[in-house]
């Protein structure tokens, strides 16, 4: 029982990443409590690659994915926390 009391703490503690869905996808149905706050990057140099990536954002939360975060080229990290009715967005004042 403690075992899994630290493993869901260290879970918590754990925002794995991957440019691949498939991979967040796997961490969601093969172990929700790292997949739950996975996140999935999106390479996104240009205007045109943000609209792009942000068009799918229905599809990727029904597909479970909860976080994604766009880099370009610049390695500048924009996140966006994909929900319901909801985004994060930390440069918004």
């Amino acid at each position: 029982m403690q075992f899994q009391r630290n493993l869901l703490t260290i879970a918590s503690r754990v925002w794995a990443q991957s440019f691949l869905l498939d991979d967040v996808i796997y961490w969601l149905e093969n172990d929700h409590d790292f997949g739950k706050q996975a996140v999935f990057l999106i390479e996104a140099d240009t205007p045109a690659d943000v609209a792009s990536a942000t068009a799918n954002l229905t599809s990727l939360k029904a597909a479970g994915v909860n976080i994604v975060s766009l880099s370009g080229s610049q390695r500048t990290i924009l996140p966006l926390t994909i929900a319901l009715g909801w985004s994060f967005n930390p440069y918004a004042h």
